[in-house]
């Protein structure tokens, strides 16, 4: 699995070579390396692994904008990954328990 700071130079040399993002997977694996939140929840249940495996990056920030686009998404796959996102920091346990709290 790559790091995140890799994820993000990949998408950053995609863009350099002229890619266009779609609304697909590829779109999703980059819009959630590139901590486009808003852009994961427009793709919807497409962008849920690509933010599942945000939960696990080194950035606190990139863990929490992922618990909480995944909580707008309110895909039930997210379940188990946003469960061991409670065992996080206080910023990242808070998202992901609203996340879990509208999966109900």
């Amino acid at each position: 699995q790559p790091t995140g700071a890799t994820r993000r130079a990949v998408s950053a040399a995609l863009v350099a070579l002229g890619w266009e993002p779609d609304l697909g997977d590829a779109g999703a694996t980059y819009w959630a390396a590139a901590g486009a939140w808003d852009r994961c929840v427009a793709i919807g249940e497409r962008a849920v692994p690509a933010l599942m495996a945000a939960l696990i990056e080194d950035n606190e920030a990139a863990r929490q904008g992922a618990a909480e686009a995944l909580g707008r998404i309110g895909d039930p796959a997210a379940v188990e990954a946003l469960a061991t996102a409670l065992g996080d920091n206080v910023g990242v346990l808070g998202a992901a328990a609203v996340a879990l709290s509208g999966l109900s």
